[in-house]
């Protein structure tokens, strides 16, 4: 999901609400068999110097392989987002920003 950072420029900011499902080919090199339903709400503001603030909350659950008997189990997770963007991007891949998020709350081992 692409949002066009652009709209900053004219409205005071963009609302995400989101609930995204993340493909195999994301989840190919992880320990996550299935990630679905991940519900993204939030807002994504400029500041004086036209920096864009992002401020998101993301809760979901995956299903991951237990170590010990390989079953599916689901784990689930919160994540609270506070970013700043710079000013340089245009538009933000929101799927692909979460995901750098996501992939750093699998447990260890």
């Amino acid at each position: 999901m692409e949002i066009n950072l652009q709209e900053l420029n004219y409205k005071d900011e963009i609302t995400v609400n989101e609930e995204i499902s993340y493909s195999s080919e994301f989840l190919k090199d992880t320990e996550i068999v299935e990630l679905n339903g991940v519900k993204v709400f939030g807002s994504i503001t400029s500041d004086i110097e036209f920096n864009y603030l992002v401020n998101l909350k993301v809760n979901g659950k995956m299903m991951l392989h237990d170590a010990v008997t390989f079953e599916v189990i689901p784990y689930e997770f919160a994540i609270d987002i506070e970013e700043n963007l710079g000013n340089s991007l245009k538009s933000l891949d929101l799927i692909e920003f979460l995901w750098h998020y996501i992939v750093l709350e699998i447990p260890l081992r």
